[in-house]
């Protein structure tokens, strides 16, 4: 990553009040944020195959990292994604964490529990009625 292109990504950390790491239960995954998150760069960052062409984020679990796009893949140009998409990411991401660090390894791979379980856990609320 150029020199250029860490600087807006700083910046956009900070604008947005963007979290380094998380934690869970038993461990805690280191939050990076990077331009775009291709096949080309989650393949070299995990080792796996079978990547989409674009993703918004990934997870490495040997490492405990997750990786997450702050631009929009599909565009050529710089168009910063809008903060709910990328806190949803986050959101998807660490459920994935969560299923890999858990007994529920094989639901990680199940895309649409962990969009699901992701969007609710982000905009879940306590209520107190008393």
């Amino acid at each position: 990553m150029g020199r250029n292109m860490e600087e807006k990504v700083k910046s956009i950390i900070k604008e947005l009040n963007l979290p380094d790491q998380v934690q869970l239960l038993t461990c805690v995954y280191r939050i990076h944020y990077v331009p775009r998150v291709t096949r080309e760069f989650a393949e070299q960052v995990t080792g796996y195959k079978n990547y989409p062409e674009y993703c918004f984020g990934i997870v490495h679990r040997e490492r405990m990292d997750l990786y997450i796009s702050v631009f929009d893949s599909h565009l050529s140009d710089e168009k910063v994604l809008p903060a709910s998409i990328i806190f949803d990411t986050i959101y998807h991401e660490v459920i994935h964490s969560i299923l890999l660090e858990g007994q529920w390894i094989s639901q990680s791979d199940n895309e649409p529990l962990v969009e699901w379980l992701g969007k609710n856990v982000r905009k879940m609320t306590f209520n107190y009625v008393r």
